[in-house]
């Protein structure tokens, strides 16, 4: 087993945290023409909520689990306010790593233009 890879595999995997935490803060502040509970349909975002759920990000009195036995047949978001204070903590620092890399890659833009505008000023 290589830790490198599954290292980069978890970090991959956990920025499909960010979309969905982000949407449901949108429907929790009103954002939009919704109406509660509102069932979570996508099989990816229902998969993402409940390990979100699992780890202690979200809190649990704003979803509602339909289940069928042992079998999850749906997920819904009952309105109110999604994170517990650790699914705060790690949304923050996930906004924090996303600015800083379009940060990076803003500088890192500007210094390839002007490592070129000086290359093509001295080619001249």
């Amino acid at each position: 087993m290589n830790l490198k890879r599954e290292m980069d595999k978890l970090k991959k995997h956990r920025q499909k945290y960010f979309p969905v935490i982000r949407y449901l803060l949108e429907v929790h502040g009103g954002d939009g023409d919704f109406s509660f509970p509102m069932e979570i349909e996508d099989a990816s975002d229902k998969f993402v909520i409940l390990e979100l759920l699992d780890l202690g990000y979200l809190d649990k009195n704003a979803f509602f689990i339909k289940k069928d036995f042992i079998e999850i047949t749906g997920v819904y978001f009952r309105g109110d306010y999604p994170l517990t204070k650790s699914g705060e903590l790690v949304y923050s620092r996930g906004e924090e790593i996303e600015r800083n890399y379009r940060k990076e890659l803003f500088y890192g833009g500007l210094l390839l233009l002007f490592g070129l505008v000086l290359f093509l000023i001295f080619l001249e």
